[in-house]
């Protein structure tokens, strides 16, 4: 039991540091995460679903501190909504830019399957940050002036896509990097809302 705790604490600590190296140094951090994470599989695994699972687990300590004005109901409400809008939001994100970059502009350049790895790497990492400002705010609603900072994101798009993406030219960095910050940061509030409406 002690072993899993300390492998837990480990992968969050490292999941942290990861995040933190993107957001001080973004070109250097993602020649490392491409070399750390070779395929989609090792994303998914080592990040990703880590990353879901930390998400969904401040969430619940969250309600608990909240716990005398907590409804069950709108708890389990909240967690299916903000579970929907990561896992479908990434994918739904990860596919929209695929589809794009096959169309416009990396078409017979690259595998469908090199691609894929691009945009799912590109989208996860990315959205991260977005992930750890909304815990933030979530624990320190004053700090609501953070959701600001997500067009730093924008910055850390514009320094991975020519690491992942090498056969992509300048010309078209500038016009993807807003694509693909439009649909990181939109397509999972609009499932997430989707979800609601749904529910409710």
């Amino acid at each position: 039991m002690k072993e899993y705790l300390i492998k837990i604490v480990n992968l969050i600590k490292s999941i942290i540091l990861r995040i933190v190296k993107l957001v001080h140094l973004p070109l250097e951090e993602w020649v490392h995460i491409t070399q750390d994470y070779q395929n989609v599989s090792s994303v998914r695994k080592n990040f990703f679903f880590p990353c879901i699972m930390l998400v969904l687990s401040l969430t619940f300590i969250n309600a608990l501190f909240k716990w005398s004005d907590l409804v069950f109901s709108e708890f389990l409400r909240d967690t299916l909504v903000r579970f929907s809008s990561l896992f479908a939001g990434v994918y739904f994100s990860v596919l929209l830019l695929n589809e794009v970059l096959r169309i416009k502009w990396v078409a017979g350049e690259a595998s469908d399957k090199d691609n894929f790895y691009g945009c799912f790497t590109l989208t996860v990492f990315s959205s991260s940050i977005m992930w750890c400002m909304d815990m933030i705010q979530m624990f320190i609603p004053p700090f609501f002036f953070l959701a600001v900072l997500n067009i730093y994101v924008a910055y850390v798009i514009w320094c991975g896509l020519p690491i992942l993406f090498r056969q992509l030219g300048d010309n078209h960095k500038g016009l993807l990097t807003l694509i693909a910050f439009a649909l990181m940061f939109l397509i999972p509030r609009a499932v997430g809302y989707v979800m609601l409406r749904i529910i409710e």
